[in-house]
C-alpha cells in the first residue's frame, strides 16, 4: 500500500544528506601555484590564500569565515647555511605587522564540523498514508535516524581527513635543512588578504 511512497522517501533522504554534512577534499600544497613571495637573508617564502574554497571545501570555508580565520598554504625555501624551524627562526608579517600563526590543534578545532549537532535529525519522522473505499491508513517512518547517522559518518570522516592533512603539513616546528624546500598549511587571523612577508631570525 505504501510502496508508491518509497521513491519520495529516498528522494527526501538524498536531498537532506546532500545539504548537510560535507566531505573534505585534500589541499595538497605541493601541487599549488604560488604567485606571492618574499625574500629575506636567503629565506624564500611563498604563500597562497583562499585554499579551502579553491579546493572545493565550501563548508569548511564558511567555518573559516565565521571563525575569523584564514588557512594559508606556504612554501619555504631555506637558503641559509643552517637548519631552521619556522617557529624559532621566522617572524611572519601581515601588511607590515608581525603575526603569530595559530597552532595546528587550535586551527583544527575552529574548522571542525559539529558532528554531534546532526543527532537532531534523529528527531525527524515522516508520516505517509493513503485512502481507499475501505478507509484510510497511515504509517510513521523514523527517517531522521538514517539521516542523522549518515551525516555523522560523513562529518566525522571529513574532520578526520582535515586533521590528518593539517598535521601532515604542520610546518611550524619542522626542521628545514639548508637548500631544502618545505610545504605547509598554517592558520592565521583573518587579515583581509594582506600581503605576507617573513624576517629571518638567527
Amino acid at each position: 500500500m505504501f510502496k508508491n511512497y518509497y521513491p519520495l522517501v529516498f528522494l527526501f533522504l538524498i536531498i537532506t544528506l546532500s545539504s548537510c554534512a560535507a566531505s573534505y577534499k585534500s589541499i595538497n600544497p605541493e601541487r599549488l601555484r604560488y604567485h606571492a613571495r618574499s625574500n629575506d637573508s636567503g629565506i624564500v617564502f611563498s604563500y597562497k590564500y583562499d585554499i579551502l574554497k579553491e579546493s572545493g571545501n565550501k563548508k569548511y570555508a564558511k567555518k573559516e569565515d565565521r571563525a575569523n580565520l584564514q588557512l594559508v598554504a606556504v612554501r619555504l625555501y631555506n637558503g641559509t647555511d643552517s637548519s631552521i624551524t619556522m617557529s624559532e627562526n621566522i617572524t611572519l608579517y601581515s601588511g607590515g605587522l608581525p603575526i603569530s600563526p595559530f597552532n595546528t590543534e587550535s586551527t583544527i578545532r575552529q574548522l571542525n564540523q559539529n558532528t554531534a549537532l546532526y543527532l537532531l535529525y534523529s528527531l525527524l519522522w515522516l508520516q505517509i498514508g493513503s485512502c481507499n473505499n475501505n478507509g484510510c491508513k497511515s504509517a510513521t517512518l523514523p527517517i531522521g535516524i538514517p539521516i542523522s547517522i549518515g551525516n555523522m559518518i560523513v562529518s566525522s570522516t571529513a574532520n578526520s581527513n582535515l586533521k590528518n592533512e593539517l598535521n601532515n603539513y604542520d610546518i611550524l616546528n619542522d626542521s628545514i635543512e639548508p637548500g631544502e624546500t618545505a610545504y605547509g598549511i598554517i592558520g592565521i587571523k583573518d587579515t583581509g588578504f594582506n600581503p605576507l612577508s617573513v624576517k629571518y631570525r638567527e
